[in-house]
């Protein structure tokens, strides 16, 4: 997986806007979802490294990522997004196809 990114997102009631422009994009829970090991890892990192940026503690920036999921159809990318108010921002943790699937789909989200 690629290192963490950040990216402007705004998150509205008529959906997900990343980097300016609005993308068809789907709310999921994440009880709806696996992770391959390598994404829990590197989701792991980025916590890290956003709590860092933020001048938090890892523990804190993880219970905020309880916030909102979402599939980005186009991409089959996943998008955490959750609010940093300390930022005045939302921020997201994009993994990529591969490295989660739906519970219950085809194939095997534990590499």
């Amino acid at each position: 997986m690629e290192h963490v990114t950040f990216n402007e997102t705004r998150l509205g009631q008529d959906g997900l806007e990343l980097d300016g422009h609005r993308d068809e994009a789907h709310e999921v829970q994440l009880a709806d979802v696996e992770f391959t090991t390598n994404a829990k890892y590197t989701i792991g990192l980025a916590v890290k490294e956003i709590a860092a940026h933020c001048g938090m503690l890892p523990h804190e920036l993880t219970r905020r990522m309880r916030g909102r999921m979402f599939w980005q159809e186009a991409t089959e990318d996943l998008m955490i997004v959750f609010a940093v108010p300390e930022l005045e921002a939302d921020m997201m943790i994009e993994i990529p196809k591969g490295h989660w699937r739906f519970r219950g789909a085809d194939g095997d989200a534990s590499q």
